[in-house]
């Protein structure tokens, strides 16, 4: 056959070895973290209806490597033995996932594997009538040696079952939220450092560039907010229109629910009636990469321009362009769930924590972006101590 020639026994080994080797790499294989998985967990009952849901598709760029197992509670499997010692490490969440929630898992499913240990995802199913049920279920399943980190909203947490975990030995870490005491007993949580402050220092960096704008102290400040149920939002919204009434500046709510279509309208019809705008300020990512779509049509258009910032997560958005955006706050939620992990080893472990640890909040501050505006320049990053 033309083009063919015959190789020698030699070459034949180094390209079926070479093509093995690349196999296991795109499959995720690395033998410093892979964990085989164990016999007794290779059951059938990891089926659609099984208890423990898997973690949602990969995110670009992430390769956990932690086994994720389907099995069900009443399934016993041989805690795989790591440095922390501990049978399963659970999170659990009372809601549907959302971006945050699905990168949370990721890191800390990866985290998992470097320790050598299981890792499930429990969330409610969309067609399950009542997660109560579940939830009290794989709360009362845990033994002694699993990790429970337990992300649940107030009106949802059964904080007696909690309570009776934690008395039984199950290592419990409460994200986000503190729960109500039961007696003397308190439960450790993990949430962010105040957003009050980085308010502040978003809304004097938007006020800053606003001014060197040359915009009056009449135009408006619009703050975009995305009416979703998230578990932070009050937090966000509050620091920031606090920020601007300490300034002596109001501000505007623009509302929206959803998707990116619905604040690009939102945005655009306030943009259209009343007086100018100098600063939108963006609650969240949708809304943020919103507005920045509307200010980059408004230059197209040499329409007049606002200053732009707001909240959003670098590390789930890292794709996002942030040209035109003068400044953001960047609750990390890479910085969140290594915290979160290295909390609940130290539980684990037996050692003391605090009641309460909190991951610090970064402003990035692009404001010199306006001497550049086609470049996308290194942030001035300032973690808030």
């Amino acid at each position: 056959m033309r083009g063919f020639r015959k190789r020698s026994p030699g070459q034949l080994f180094l390209t079926l070895a070479l093509s093995l080797l690349g196999s296991l790499s795109l499959l995720g294989c690395d033998s410093a973290t892979f964990v085989p998985p164990a016999p007794d967990e290779q059951s059938d009952g990891a089926q659609p209806g099984a208890r423990f849901i898997a973690p949602p598709p990969l995110l670009p760029g992430s390769a956990p490597k932690a086994q994720v197992s389907l099995a069900t509670p009443r399934e016993s499997a041989s805690p795989r033995r790591g440095k922390s010692q501990a049978g399963t490490i659970r999170l659990i969440v009372s809601h549907q996932p959302d971006s945050d929630d699905t990168y949370l898992s990721q890191a800390i499913w990866r985290e998992a594997g470097k320790a050598r240990l299981r890792f499930r995802f429990v969330w409610p199913d969309p067609h399950e009538s009542n997660f109560s049920d579940r939830l009290r279920e794989a709360l009362g399943s845990a033994v002694a040696g699993d990790a429970l980190l337990v992300q649940l909203d107030h009106n949802s947490a059964p904080i007696d079952l909690l309570y009776d975990a934690s008395t039984r030995g199950v290592t419990i870490l409460l994200l986000d939220h503190p729960l109500p005491p039961r007696g003397s007993q308190t439960l450790p949580y993990v949430t962010y450092e105040s957003f009050a402050q980085a308010g502040r220092q978003i809304a004097s960096t938007l006020l800053e560039a606003a001014r060197l704008a040359r915009a009056t102290p009449t135009d408006r400040i619009i703050l975009l907010e995305n009416r979703t149920p998230h578990r932070f939002r009050a937090e966000r919204i509050a620091s920031l229109a606090d920020a601007f009434k300490a300034a002596g500046r109001s501000n505007d709510v623009v509302a929206f629910e959803g998707a990116s279509d619905g604040a690009n309208a939102a945005l655009e019809k306030a943009l259209s009636t009343g007086p100018p705008v100098a600063i939108v300020a963006a609650e969240e990512d949708i809304g943020l990469f919103a507005a920045q779509s509307v200010l980059m049509k408004r230059v197209e258009q040499h329409q007049p321009e606002f200053v732009l910032g707001g909240y959003y997560a670098y590390d789930v958005r890292t794709a996002g362009n942030n040209r035109k955006i003068t400044v953001f706050g960047d609750p990390s939620v890479e910085a969140f769930a290594v915290k979160a992990f290295r909390t609940v080893e130290r539980l684990l472990a037996g050692e003391g924590v605090p009641e309460k640890t909190e991951i610090p909040i970064s402003v990035r501050d692009y404001s010199a972006a306006a001497v550049a505006p086609e470049s996308n320049p290194p942030d001035k990053s300032r973690a808030l101590k």
